[in-house]
């Protein structure tokens, strides 16, 4: 939470005035990709590289964007290869309460940077995000990298009198690969659902998923992962966030037939103490949900593959999980060791496992995990 908030002080401090949006037909120099990068997946157990490089080209110019005078402020585009016009369209919608369809160009690549806001999709009330078509697949390859990829943060991108809770925001399709901040971060309240999104080659972030109700007032943060992949991240030097960090007072999230697949986060921090790593790690209230998610090849240090600071487990759900070819080097401090799920004492400054939850499925339930 502390992290959380000094980094949404310096984002907010960094934004003093009107944002200024690139011209439609302008193109942006895409940046390099970080230095360090993940590699293709070898043997079980085999340590990650590096990956081959990305094949970055400069976007196309825009097409011409219109609202429509309607209440629906729907954009007449049929598909955006500008995250820019996409932003810029949002911010001229004349009704929240209406839902608003955006579609993405297939087989285009989205350049961002770390949390401009001209060139992050930024995410808001009643809109819905789609790869290639209406009902997008991540098939139509829509892939947004470099610095951040989605955020939503109530009030920090559009003026507004008020936050305005995230309701009904949906993104479907799209993939966020090899972000150097952020693929996703969201903070307030609202509710969020992913479908069919592919989360890849994360190195560098500290956190490639930040999900934390800890605004000041927020109510209830909802968000739901269906059918998402999130495969061939490595932690990053001095992280021990996890890959997906979950926090807040009231945050429930669902992974439904999630693949979690091909990530290193074995790689130690600098924490004198203790040096873990984990794939998901929730901590404050909120329920936790993973239902019929497989989890293969996974790599970790410290109590299990996923981790919740609590009391007890009466606020986590493990429904018909799969796992294998699974490493989790355990610690001497970490007590019970895991397989899949740790109960860890969260008052404790060692933080050991209290209790365990096992994989209970024969067979993944997803085709081709």
């Amino acid at each position: 939470t502390a992290l959380l908030n000094t980094l949404i002080d310096e984002i907010e401090a960094g934004f003093d005035g009107d944002v200024t949006c690139i011209e439609a037909g302008e193109t942006r120099p895409p940046q390099a990709p970080p230095t360090q990068s993940p590699s293709t997946p070898v043997e079980p157990y085999a340590p990650f590289t590096s990956f081959p490089p990305s094949v970055f080209i400069s976007p196309t110019a825009a097409p011409a964007i219109t609202v429509s005078p309607t209440k629906t402020a729907t954009p007449t585009a049929s598909c955006y290869t500008s995250l820019n016009d996409l932003n810029e369209a949002e911010r001229n919608a004349e009704d929240l309460n209406v839902v608003r369809n955006y579609v993405l160009c297939a087989d285009t690549i989205f350049f961002t940077e770390s949390v401009d806001p001209t060139d992050v999709l930024v995410l808001r009330k009643n809109m819905h995000v789609y790869c290639g078509e209406i009902g997008g697949s991540s098939e139509n390859n829509c892939v947004i990298t470099a610095g951040t990829g989605a955020i939503a943060v109530p009030d920090l991108y559009f003026d507004l009198d008020a936050p305005v809770p995230n309701e009904n925001v949906l993104v479907q399709g799209v993939t966020f690969k090899n972000c150097v901040d952020y693929a996703l971060l969201i903070t307030g309240e609202g509710d969020f659902q992913f479908i069919d999104c592919v989360f890849s080659d994360h190195s560098t972030s500290l956190v490639p998923v930040l999900i934390d109700s800890v605004v000041e007032g927020a109510v209830q943060l909802k968000v739901d992962f269906n059918d998402c992949v999130f495969k061939n991240c490595i932690s990053a030097p001095r992280s021990r966030l996890g890959l997906v960090n979950i926090g807040g007072p009231q945050s429930d999230v669902t992974f439904s037939r999630a693949l979690f697949q091909n990530n290193d986060y074995n790689v130690p921090g600098s924490n004198d103490v203790l040096d873990y790593g984990v794939i998901i790690e929730k901590v404050g209230t909120g329920v936790l949900v993973i239902d019929s998610c497989c989890f293969i090849n996974n790599r970790v240090i410290g109590n299990a593959l996923v981790n919740v600071y609590a009391e007890d487990l009466s606020e986590t759900i493990s429904l018909s999980n799969f796992g294998a070819d699974n490493s989790v080097k355990y610690l001497s401090a970490t007590g019970l060791e895991c397989e899949f799920l740790a109960l860890v004492e969260p008052n404790n400054q060692l933080f050991p496992t209290t209790a365990c939850i096992k994989f209970d499925a024969d067979e993944c339930a997803i085709t081709g995990g």
